[in-house]
């Protein structure tokens, strides 16, 4: 079964999904920690080998527009239900907040891309060489009215 809660910081001790390693230095480690404290964040845990498997955080950057961001587990990608769970709980907050658009950044690699396609997100722009010399894309989902 998998079930969503409140994030609690030990939910960050996970084993990270291959675009997550720079959370591998403690120094980012503890920055994600204080703001998914600081902001809203879910966790998504599966029942059956009971540890969290992702985690959405997002803060409000201006009038119901809102900057996103997911962690995963290096069990994220084993199970297609965890993204039907991550999709279904995106569209709840986007209910429960009123959000009018939300915006991501991520690498720009194919599987990642698909899986923000999956979402809901439209690429807005190219990033080229944004963090330690790799393409990212700035995503958006909602009009922003």
């Amino acid at each position: 079964m998998i079930e969503i809660y409140n994030y609690e910081p030990q939910d960050l001790n996970m084993s990270f999904n291959e675009w997550a390693g720079h959370l591998k230095n403690k120094r980012r480690l503890a920055q994600l920690k204080k703001y998914l404290s600081a902001n809203h964040a879910y966790t998504v845990f599966d029942t059956k080998i009971n540890e969290p498997v992702a985690i959405l955080g997002f803060s409000e950057i201006s009038n119901k527009e809102f900057y996103g961001l997911v962690v995963a587990s290096d069990k994220f990608g084993n199970n297609p239900k965890y993204a039907v769970k991550m999709k279904y709980l995106v569209s709840c907050v986007i209910k429960e907040y009123g959000v009018k658009k939300t915006i991501t950044i991520s690498e720009d690699a194919p599987k990642l891309n698909k899986w923000h396609e999956f979402i809901g997100f439209k690429k807005e722009k190219k990033l080229p060489k944004y963090f330690r010399g790799k393409d990212f894309i700035y995503w958006s989902m909602g009009d922003g009215n």
